[in-house]
């Protein structure tokens, strides 16, 4: 498994867990997935817990892939948190935090509660155990 998420349509939130190695053509893939499910036109918040994963993805994919996703977002407001625990996608996130556009609209976080706290949500780590997850592989 890449990835799992779970959208709770109550609190407008997409909560991604990535794992194992992941490229861009996995990244592309978990994103075409998510957009496919016709909650995902309501989320307003994101938190991507990148924890479990080795992000193989370099900076210039990285810019080729945030380009792309700037012309949906903007579209829609949404405010993102990003987990990190490893150098190398603490820099990559950084990279897209630093990016004018999401300018107040991407965090960096190396804990799941500094992230609940940032997008000022009512959630608990037992709450996103308990969620029913959908994979994408």
């Amino acid at each position: 498994m890449k990835a799992k998420y779970n959208i709770d349509e109550d609190k407008a939130l997409l909560f991604e867990v990535f794992y194992g190695d992941i490229n861009l053509a996995d990244l592309e893939d978990i994103v075409r997935h998510q957009m496919q499910n016709p909650a995902f036109n309501d989320v307003k918040k994101v938190i991507s817990d990148t924890r479990g994963a080795n992000v193989i993805i370099s900076a210039h994919q990285l810019n080729d892939y945030v380009n792309g996703l700037k012309e949906y977002l903007s579209k829609v407001k949404i405010r993102w948190a990003i987990i990190v625990d490893d150098p190398r996608t603490a820099a990559l996130s950084i990279l897209i935090k630093k990016d004018s556009f999401f300018k107040n609209r991407v965090e960096v976080f190396s804990t799941f509660e500094a992230a609940v706290h940032c997008l000022q949500l009512a959630l608990s780590q037992y709450e996103v155990e308990q969620f029913e997850y959908t994979p994408v592989e």
